[in-house]
């Protein structure tokens, strides 16, 4: 008799076996850095200083064999610690393994700035405008494929094979020709679409890139001040040295020349970029009023 095929394992069980081969690894590479058994010792000097597992089924976790490690309670207190730390385990770590991958995640890591998602955004667009330009190709294809399952059309694909087979054998060569130009359509055996294409995927697409551009310009915009924020700040800055200017200078005319003064300079105050146009044609107008 053949031997019983073994249960495929769980997804469960695969991380509780990876981790209990990357503590066998871990313990072969550094055993000075693998974890410790840490029993209290009978003789009161200290704890145990082997390693972590020893003599036991669940090398790297919980006791040492010297210490009862093979026991139902320190074998289930060894197995809860490492489904734990499966659980915590990254479902993304067999990915990150593939070469083509890692090298990838490497080269975006050496972005000047990482968070900057402008090419994914880029890319976005394309994917989702290229998806709603294929749309009609892409539902002439599905129509054509579900018809071929059609009965009808199976039936008139075999009966214009026989005919091609009939006019290969007799000769009939301007017949044959004929029937290769005049193959049966799918589409001409379909009532109704079966299904067309989900337009809501581009819908959602559509949604997502607006979403990651929202992300792009709120991330650029993190460093701006609100406007109320800088309306208040302006606002105490002219009661600031609006008081400075009446404490320190007694002369009322001189007082007034230089509030008005201050004012007209602030309102001619623009916020934002400004033209690099507009600065050279006032710098010439200066120049000429000199």
């Amino acid at each position: 008799m053949k031997p019983k095929a073994k249960a495929p394992l769980t997804v469960a069980e695969k991380r509780v076996a990876r981790a209990k081969r990357t503590a066998r690894e871990k313990a072969a590479k550094h055993p000075k850095e693998h974890p410790k058994c840490g029993a209290r010792k009978r003789q009161g000097e200290g704890t145990c200083k082997m390693h972590a597992g020893w003599g036991t089924d669940h090398v790297g976790y919980g006791r040492c064999k010297r210490h009862g490690g093979s026991t139902i309670t320190h074998r289930r207190a060894a197995a809860r610690q490492i489904e734990e730390e499966a659980a915590r385990d990254t479902p993304y770590e067999e990915l990150v393994k593939r070469t083509d991958l890692a090298d990838l995640i490497v080269e975006l890591k050496s972005r000047s700035d990482i968070a900057d998602i402008t090419e994914e955004l880029a890319l976005a667009r394309a994917v989702t405008i290229n998806f709603i330009n294929r749309a009609d190709e892409m539902e002439h294809a599905l129509l054509r494929w579900s018809a071929s399952f059609d009965p009808s059309y199976r039936e008139a694909q075999q009966l214009h094979l026989h005919e091609l087979i009939d006019a290969r054998a007799s000769e009939e060569w301007e017949r044959y020709t004929e029937l290769m130009e005049r193959q049966p359509d799918p589409l001409a055996f379909v009532d109704r679409p079966k299904k067309i294409i989900d337009l809501a995927n581009a819908v959602k697409m559509l949604r997502d890139v607006v979403a990651m551009a929202d992300r792009v310009l709120e991330r650029r915009d993190a460093g701006a001040i609100p406007v109320r924020d800088l309306e208040r700040a302006l606002g105490e800055i002219v009661g600031v040295t609006e008081g400075a200017i009446r404490e320190n200078i007694g002369d009322v005319a001189l007082r007034a020349a230089i509030l008005a003064a201050i004012e007209h300079g602030w309102s001619s105050i623009v916020l934002g970029r400004r033209d690099p146009a507009d600065e050279r044609t006032q710098d010439v107008h200066s120049r000429l009023a000199n």
